[in-house]
Order: structure tokens, then sequence, then C-alpha cells
């Protein structure tokens, strides 16, 4: 028993030996290892108030949330406000050698600058974009670009410069580097944005000045902002200038459309309201054209002219255009036309005529024109009317013609009594039985009600009462007068004859087109041309 007491504390001495040694020797190793460094943040050369961005602040420059810089993209975010407050002046954003940085605007900022260091110190090529607004203010120059390209793309940009110095400018190029081969010159570029330039107290230099190389605009235009009448100014010897050359201390570029209506192009200062009326108005987030209510023109511009791919064009209620001289929609991009309500078109010319894909989907619309209602003038464009009422009528020559392929969803064609499309040497329209086109074409939804139950065509007739005899010619709607109301009145009722009841004498009045027997668009059309001093009277007989 004795004996195998003493075995055992043998054992464990000896254990312990062991361990001892072992860590004597992991003590010695460790002792005589050198010293580890910390691994050092990697510095990139872009500074706010003064602060370096580095790898281990990038996250969030200046730990309010509102500013994170991504190197891999070589982009700097901007969320929030920012005004210099450092004992010393200092520049608020500097981009010291980050070629190509982007400034991502996420949310509406203003970059306010106390001292007369620039808000925005630009070394090298930087992008401004994204879907906030950026204010800047302060500065000599509020936006300093030095011997590089600034290019504003897809932004809404303010630059307000409050200096009384003679250089003051609220973008302002510098060309540092003379003796570079090639010489550095700097420029800059404004691409499809909105931006303010204002010079408030130095009235010597321009708003925007100094880029030697080139000033370029990409979808917009500098103009003189809250004129009377739209005077465009110019860019010449790096500065923006009037027409005289005058330098200019106040600037608005402002973004326009590929879409015109009538002669107004469409731009950020008139989209809600294009013609001043009410009618038509453009959201350039959805690319839709919206009108809302009845319009009359005997220009020759087209009404709707599109450059726009996808542009949807809808309507807020019943509305009918009326363009004695000219096409409805000029196109040359793809569309979808939609309505909420009835759509009716009185067309001098062709009604829709399109170089690209046409889509006419839950729609109710009237069409009645001179030249072709709905024409195609590519073999390599398509038609789709998709669960739609579709009324069309050429007085010239065929109704529906001219794309590379027609295709019908959810509704069918009515008149021609078993009409169907028609393919002619690579171009397919709307024709008869027997592969003729024809100029009445009238295609209803296949399910459900209809919003109307409108004649089988255009031009379909209804008879004039025989013993009432017209008191006054185009007096549709009988009060006495002839004007506009009485066009549109003839256009409800034969879109819309549920809704729209018209008196015998009405009717008779109203029957100015001798050329058909009873009420028709062509009647609603000689009132307009007699209104527009097209026709020297209504009567059948002049």
């Amino acid at each position: 028993m004795k004996e195998s007491r003493t075995t055992n504390i043998r054992v464990l001495t000896k254990q312990c030996k062991c361990i001892l040694t072992a860590i004597l020797l992991l003590a010695v190793t460790f002792g005589f290892m050198p010293p580890q460094k910390a691994v050092a943040a990697e510095e990139y050369p872009l500074y706010l108030c003064g602060t370096k961005v580095t790898s281990e602040n990038a996250a969030d420059i200046m730990g309010d949330g509102n500013f994170s810089y991504d190197n891999e993209t070589k982009t700097l975010t901007v969320r929030g406000d920012l005004e210099c407050k450092t004992k010393m002046p200092t520049v608020l954003l500097s981009n010291d050698g980050i070629e190509d940085l982007t400034i991502y605007v996420e949310k509406d900022s203003t970059l306010t600058q106390p001292f007369v260091n620039p808000v925005l110190s630009l070394m090298k090529n930087t992008i401004i974009t994204g879907p906030g607004v950026l204010n800047v203010e302060g500065g000599i120059r509020t936006i300093s670009v030095n011997s590089c390209r600034l290019t504003v793309k897809n932004a809404t940009l303010n630059a307000l410069n409050t200096n009384t110095d003679h250089n003051a400018s609220a973008i302002g190029g510098t060309d540092s580097d003379t003796t570079a081969d090639p010489p550095t010159e700097c420029s800059l570029e404004i691409i499809d944005s909105h931006v303010t330039a204002k010079n408030e107290k130095n009235k010597q230099l321009s708003a925007v000045t100094g880029f030697k190389k080139d000033i370029l605009f990409v979808g917009c235009e500098p103009v003189v902002p809250d004129a009377r009448e739209r005077t465009v100014l110019k860019a010449a010897k790096g500065s923006i200038v009037d027409a005289a050359k005058n330098n200019v201390q106040d600037v608005l570029i402002e973004r326009y459309y590929d879409l015109q209506i009538v002669e107004q192009r469409v731009y950020d200062s008139n989209k809600d309201d294009i013609l001043g009326d009410g009618v038509f108005s453009y959201d350039e987030k959805t690319k839709t054209l919206t009108i809302k209510g009845n319009y009359q023109t005997d220009s020759s511009f087209s009404v709707i002219q599109n450059d726009i791919n996808g542009l949807t064009i809808t309507t807020a209620a019943d509305s009918i255009i009326s363009c004695v001289n000219a096409w409805f929609i000029y196109n040359h991009g793809d569309i979808t036309l939609t309505t909420n309500g009835k759509l009716s078109v009185l067309a001098g010319e062709v009604g829709i005529g399109t170089w690209g894909d046409v889509d006419i989907k839950d729609a109710d619309l009237l069409i009645d024109a001179q030249s072709g209602a709905i024409e195609g003038f590519s073999y390599m464009k398509v038609l789709n009317i998709i669960n739609s009422d579709v009324n069309a009528a050429s007085k010239n020559q065929e109704a529906v013609r001219g794309f590379g392929w027609i295709d019908l969803k959810d509704c069918k064609i009515v008149t021609p009594e078993d009409g169907v499309v028609v393919h002619y040497e690579r171009t397919a329209g709307i024709g008869d039985p027997h592969g003729d086109f024809v100029s009445d074409v009238v295609i209803k939804r296949s399910q459900g009600e209809t919003t109307t139950t409108a004649a089988t065509t255009t031009a379909t007739t209804t008879t004039t009462a025989k013993d009432v005899t017209a008191q006054l010619w185009g007096d549709a709607n009988c009060d006495g007068n002839v004007e506009l109301a009485d066009a549109i009145f003839i256009m409800q009722v034969l879109s819309n004859p549920n809704r729209y009841t018209i008196t015998e004498l009405g009717r008779a009045n109203a029957d100015v087109d001798k050329s058909t027997v009873g009420l028709t668009a062509n009647d609603a059309l000689f009132i307009q041309e007699y209104l527009l001093h097209l026709r020297p009277s209504l009567e059948p007989e002049t």
C-alpha cells in the first residue's frame, strides 16, 4: 500500500516537470520573437473638412452617417448636410488624387463653406450624380475644378457663390499646370441634369467660367432663369455668356426631353403643364405623357412629336384632340398608348405615324384621319392591340397599315366583317377577307362590357330627320352659337351615344358635310376648319 502511494507521487511529479518544461520553452520562444507591428490603415487622397479618408473611417467618415467612401468603386456617397466648422480655413470636400471619383448624392444635401476656400476642390476627374439634390454654398470658387474634368450626370446641382472677390464664381475652372505636355486644361460636362449657378455679389465674372478646354451640354441647355421669354445662353471662351458674349452671373442649365407638344419642347420648367393650358403634362420618372381634356390646333406641327423610347401616352378622362393640319403623333420610339375614358382624335393628316413599336393597351381610342389612322413606316416594327376598343378611319387611304407585324390580344376585328390581318410585301395591315386593306376599322374587346356602344365605324351615319330643317349650320348643341363646343359635342355623340344625346334639330344643324348622309366625324372637322377660317362658310351649298 505504501509502495503504491509512493509510485503515484513519483508519476505526478514527473508530469508536473514536463508541464513546467513546456511552459518554459513557450515563454523562451515568444520572448525572443520580434514584436508584431499593427496593420496601418490605408489612406486615400480625399478629404472632408480636413479629415483624411482612410480604410478605418471610410464607412462613416465624419461620424454622422452622412458620408461614406468605397475605394473599390471610387464612390463617395453623400446622405446629408455638412458645414465646415474647423478652426483653420480648409476646403470642405477635396479630391486631391482619386481619378474618376464619383460623388453619389443619395439624399438631398447641403454643403456650406464659411471660409474663402472652395466647397468642392477637384484635382482629378470627378462625376457628380444621384437622385438627391446637392446644394453647395460658399468659397471664392464654390466648385473649383483644377486642370481636370467635372461631369454632372443625371443630377440636380445648385451652386451659390456669395463672395465679393473679383475672382469669385459658382463653378470655376483653373489651369494650374501650364508647363505640362500636353497642357492640362479643365473641362465641364453637364449631361441630362438640372444645374443652377449664381454669383450673388461678384458681377465681373460669369457664374460658370474658366473652362478653357470645353463646356459640353448633353440633354440640357443653359438659359436665363425666370425670363419672360426663353433666352438660351451659350459657351464661349470657357464661360457661359449671353448672345452678345457678356458674362452672365445667374445661369440655369435645364434638362430637356426628346418630346415636343406642337411647337413646344418639354423642359423641367414646363413639364407639369407643357402648353400652359392644363392639358399636357410629362412625368420623367415614369416616362408618361398625360392628356387631361380637349385640345384644338391649326398648327402644321404634330401634336405629339416623340423620340423617347418607352414613352407611355395616357389620358386622365375623356379627351378630344383636333389637329386639322397635322399629325396627332409623330413617333420615333417604342410607345404604349392607354386611356382612362375615351380618346377621340381628328387629324388633318396621319393619326398615329410611327417608326417604332406601338402598344395600344387597355384603351378606348377613336381616330379619324385624312391620311392613315394608324400607320407604320418600318416593316421591322410591331403594332400590338391589347384589350382595347379601337375605331380607326382614314379618308384618303387605308386605316391601319405599314407594320411588320400586327397582333391582337383579348380583342377582335368587328369591321370589316370577317376582317383579318393582311400581309402584303413585308407590310401588315388590317383588311377584308379578300386581303384588301380597308379605310374603316373597328376593333372591340373580346370579353366584358366596353365603356361605349359606338357605331361600328367612325364614319357610320345616323340619319337626319326628314321633317327637321337646319336653322344654324354647325350649331350642334342648339345654343345659338357655332363654337368648338359643337365639334366636341359631335365627337362625344359619335363615340358615346349612350351618354350624350343630340336633338333632331342639333343633328340637322350639325350635318354640314353632305358627302355622307347623317352625322360623321367629318362634320366636326368641317366646323373646326370653319372656326379656324379655313372654310368661308358651313352652308352645304357653299
